[in-house]
């Protein structure tokens, strides 16, 4: 088995639309009138959910219009909040083609498909000329890349210089790895963890700035006890476990602990195209 298939079949599956539907109905949402907004339990997949993707945005300053790229788009939540409460035109590319439609289907569901389009495409190759978007995001995925610096590389490539490029990710602070399974892998085969400084490395050997850092690890850490708390006596109708299964809550677990003992850190650095 390659290392995309490790990383698309832990992402992949089928009924991920009925799951999804069928817990917004059980939330008391309409499946048939939904907005960007409604989706936001189940569509962020990283630490801080919806409001670290805000805050993401924030540091990055778009104008109504501005060209992104969204690199390993999953669902398409940030897309959406990127088009939705930012003016943005987005496009969003992911390895795994059943997110890459799940993200088209919801998209289309809250009205947004004229200003946010997915396609499924390795990062390492983007399919786009260069000097195509104004900003990029990479959010939670390059703990699932083994060629972070290749995708880094093609990043630049299709920014244009001066564009920003956010990248909110765990990274390893030595040697130890965290235990499996954590939210982005079952085990080591899918897991491509790196450190700070070898983000900082492989940013600046690809063209990149570091303008901003900051590091999140206690905001991580309080988002996975608030959602620990909110689990007591059963899951909520609308959450990550919809689409993660009876597992999610063992992942949440070692995902917090790795956190807690210091093996990872949240880290976010926002870096300019020079």
């Amino acid at each position: 088995m390659t290392v995309d298939d490790e990383v698309t079949g832990h992402y992949g599956r089928p009924g991920m639309l009925q799951a999804i539907m069928q817990a917004a109905e059980r939330a008391g949402l309409d499946p048939d009138a939904l907005v960007s907004s409604d989706l936001s339990a189940v569509d962020e997949f990283h630490l801080g959910g919806l409001a670290a993707t805000r805050s993401i945005f924030d540091l990055l300053d778009p104008v109504p219009g501005s060209r992104l790229l969204d690199v390993g788009a999953g669902i398409g939540g940030p897309a959406r909040v990127g088009a939705s409460q930012y003016g943005c035109t987005v496009t969003g590319v992911d390895l795994t083609p059943e997110l890459t439609e799940l993200a088209t289907d919801l998209t289309a569901r809250v009205g947004l498909d004229d200003r946010v389009s997915f396609q499924t495409a390795d990062a390492v190759s983007l399919p786009f000329p260069d000097g195509s978007f104004d900003l990029a995001t990479l959010i939670h995925v390059g703990m699932n890349m083994p060629e972070k610096a290749r995708v880094f590389a093609e990043v630049r490539r299709v920014l244009e210089t001066g564009g920003r490029f956010a990248n909110y990710d765990q990274m390893l602070t030595g040697t130890q790895q965290p235990a499996y399974p954590v939210p982005w892998a079952r085990d080591g085969g899918a897991s491509f963890l790196s450190t700070t400084q070898d983000y900082r490395t492989m940013l600046s050997d690809a063209g990149f700035g570091v303008e901003t850092e900051e590091d999140r690890t206690r905001a991580g850490i309080d988002f996975f006890e608030a959602m620990t708390a909110a689990s007591r006596g059963g899951p909520p109708p609308f959450g990550l476990h919809v689409l993660f299964g009876p597992e999610w809550p063992v992942r949440v677990r070692n995902n917090q602990q790795a956190l807690e003992d210091g093996t990872l850190v949240a880290t976010l650095m926002v870096a300019r195209a020079i």
